[in-house]
């Protein structure tokens, strides 16, 4: 089909130059028809990569301002996350991504930025975020073998984006299933963050190392709704790092989740709890599937049903209850199982990810991960994962067969 396009543009160039037009129009024509047979292939994306703090100003007047951090070892799972959130965006709103860049090739950049080619309500820009690290590396420390020097990076959203009032961050190990304007359309009433609680380390005890008493309030930083202005006015970027530092000197490496403490311990009392479904870890997430529907346009579609606990979880919240004896009650514990068509954000956090193993819900991220430009990348090294795991792959077999 492309060539007989490009047959057809040759003839009409050389018949209108033979015929002597000089009319701007075919002046035009002629050197636009030129340029596509010289390139013969579709303009692709011209990666927008930022340096200065100065040029980090907003591309819409009315956007959704998203920011992920990533560096070049996390690129496809990226890609999948933002396949799900464009999926699932609204052509009604604008939306300006912001990726912080830890060492991102510039292929990938280009890859990235292809995938809205098109979308006019789209914009995706790279800030190099390595003069920063670099800038605060001794200060910066590891305490967990799956995290590295980019879960750091939320840290400095105040520092770069001062053009900015409010922001949505996200994790680049996360599924978008609902529109993220919804999220970023949260009122913050006043306060710095807006963040959904931790369950697990709330149920485990880890956040009362943190939060003390208030250890329900104990969040998880891998989706945050931000009031950048305010964070700047609080100064929560050096506090952070200040923190960090003394935590390191007190060598307080046991129950400590980098920069989720850090957040955790300086908010304190200024966050806004939302509700769980915009960051519910896959392992809460138990899915159901209750046969076909059709949807508004006459499709058969499966039904999904998630609860975000079972009656057996509850059951242990009991036990757990009354073996710590709590005298207050955190928010999930003997609460009915709360059902959702589907969470807004399934986020898999932890070692396990699927991408490596099989894990819950693992199966609505491999259809993402399917429609994204790094599927054949995703595919390639998680074979070499299986290979060193020596144990065969249960869910993605079927997959390598097809490739």
């Amino acid at each position: 089909m492309r060539e007989d396009m490009r047959s057809e543009m040759k003839e009409r160039i050389f018949v209108s130059f033979l015929k002597g037009k000089k009319t701007v129009l075919w002046a035009a024509l002629f050197l636009l028809g030129l340029l596509y047979i010289c390139i013969g292939n579709e303009v692709s994306f011209k990666a927008a990569f930022v340096e200065s703090v100065e040029d980090a100003k907003p591309a819409f007047d009315a956007g959704v301002p998203v920011v992920f951090g990533c560096d070049g070892d996390y690129v496809p799972y990226l890609g999948v996350s933002l396949r799900s959130l464009i999926d699932n965006s609204d052509m009604r709103r604008s939306y300006d991504i912001w990726v912080l860049d830890g060492g991102i090739r510039e292929k990938d950049k280009k890859i990235i930025g292809n995938m809205i080619k098109g979308r006019k309500n789209f914009s995706i820009r790279f800030f190099d975020i390595k003069p920063f690290i670099s800038e605060n590396e001794k200060k910066l420390y590891l305490f967990h073998k799956h995290i590295s020097a980019a879960t750091y990076y939320r840290l400095f959203i105040p520092r770069i984006f001062s053009a900015y009032r409010k922001m949505v961050y996200l994790d680049s190990d996360i599924i978008v299933n609902a529109d993220i304007a919804k999220l970023y359309d949260i009122n913050l009433e006043g306060r710095i963050l807006g963040a959904a609680r931790d369950i697990p380390n709330i149920r485990s005890g880890a956040a009362r190392s943190v939060n003390g008493n208030r250890q329900n309030e104990y969040f998880s930083a891998g989706v945050l709704l931000l009031d950048v202005k305010r964070m700047r006015e609080n100064d929560i970027t050096d506090k952070s790092l200040q923190l960090l530092s003394r935590k390191i000197k007190e060598k307080r490496r046991r129950e400590f989740y980098e920069d989720q403490d850090l957040l955790n311990e300086i908010c304190l009392g200024n966050v806004k709890i939302i509700d769980e479904k915009w960051n519910l870890f896959n392992r809460y997430c138990y899915e159901e599937r209750s046969g076909e529907t059709k949807n508004a346009a006459g499709k058969k579609m499966q039904v999904r049903v998630f609860f975000e606990k079972t009656q057996a979880n509850i059951a242990a919240d009991f036990r757990h209850m009354k073996e710590k004896k709590l005298t207050s009650t955190p928010f999930f514990f003997g609460r009915r199982s709360k059902v959702y068509d589907i969470p807004a954000v399934i986020h898999y956090a932890g070692a396990k990810k699927p991408w490596k193993e099989e894990v819950r819900c693992g199966n609505i991220w491999w259809e993402y991960a399917e429609k994204s430009p790094f599927y054949s990348d995703i595919i390639e090294k998680y074979k070499k994962v299986r290979e060193i795991a020596s144990h065969p792959g249960l869910f993605i077999d079927n997959r390598l067969k097809l490739k």
